[in-house]
């Protein structure tokens, strides 16, 4: 059983509902905990339909997991991340696209052509830096593209 010792009682223990605990056999399974009322002053754990355990017990030799969730819970959290997930995509696709941005202008500054050599070697090199800058603007352009793409989707 875990570190800290667990009192037996649920989250929220006003409420009847489902929770996630870990038995006496190590075996994770969902109870039933059944409020407080004015038959049973202290409330019970049905850990199926035939044994109750004794809230002393669960906290003695059980470990509390949480409450179970609802389908619509679990949608909602399986949403959100996600959500968080493309968003994180989108991001590295903004900055892949901000650095080749700069590749592409840096390229471009580069050549030689621009600074006034006219020599036969400075127009093959201009010829390659005139390609590389292409690619790099394409690749920047692509990827503002599928960030958008990225963010389109998660708006739907």
């Amino acid at each position: 059983m875990s570190a800290a010792q667990w009192d037996g009682l649920p989250e929220n223990p006003e409420r009847d509902g489902w929770h996630w605990v870990k038995d006496f056999d190590e075996n994770t399974a969902p109870w039933r905990w059944c409020a407080p009322d004015e038959f049973d002053p202290y409330g019970c754990w049905i850990k199926d339909a035939s044994e109750d355990v004794p809230i002393s017990r669960a906290g003695r030799d059980c470990d509390y997991l949480g409450p179970c969730l609802t389908p619509a819970e679990v949608a909602a959290l399986v949403e959100q991340e996600r959500r968080e997930e493309r968003e994180a995509a989108a991001a590295i696709c903004d900055a892949w696209e901000a650095e080749n941005f700069r590749l592409a202008t840096d390229t471009i500054l580069l050549d030689p052509l621009l600074n006034g050599d006219a020599s036969c070697a400075a127009a093959n090199k201009s010829a390659a830096l005139q390609l590389e800058g292409a690619g790099h603007a394409y690749a920047a352009h692509a990827a503002k593209h599928i960030a958008a793409a990225i963010r389109a989707r998660a708006a739907t």
